[in-house]
């Protein structure tokens, strides 16, 4: 995110509007990220995303209550995560993940399917992580 919006978001804009704001850079992200990071043919793109996501995902506070910021987030975390993982980035990959993970359950309960998916996803991270400790 260029550094102008970001310090216009955090400034001088009420709690409702940064919240609208944060969903909506995070929605359009969402939307323009590759959806499968395994393919070699989407890292330029993520890798050109990928400074954005993480300061969407930084400027995005789901702790506010705001359960259209988590919804939003958790997804997004899911996906960097998986990304940052399959690229060796283990530490923020499970950072992210374990992020995702916990907002997932807290909204769509711990059996969800999606909540299941970033779980596994994380626990393959954990796992990688383990390997190389």
């Amino acid at each position: 995110m260029h550094r102008l919006i970001s310090a216009a978001v955090q400034s001088g804009v009420s709690a409702t509007d940064r919240t609208a704001t944060a969903v909506t850079l995070i929605r359009l992200l969402r939307s323009t990220l590759p959806g499968d990071t395994k393919n070699p043919r989407s890292w330029p793109r993520w890798r050109s995303l990928l400074p954005h996501v993480r300061a969407v995902l930084n400027l995005a506070d789901p702790e506010t209550g705001e359960n259209q910021v988590a919804q939003a987030t958790f997804r997004l975390n899911d996906r960097i995560g998986s990304y940052l993982a399959q690229h060796g980035q283990l530490a923020p990959a499970i950072s992210y993940l374990g992020r995702g993970q916990t907002l997932s359950a807290s909204i769509l309960g711990p059996d969800h399917t999606i909540t299941r998916t970033i779980t596994n996803n994380l626990a393959a991270a954990k796992a990688g992580h383990d390997r190389r400790g």
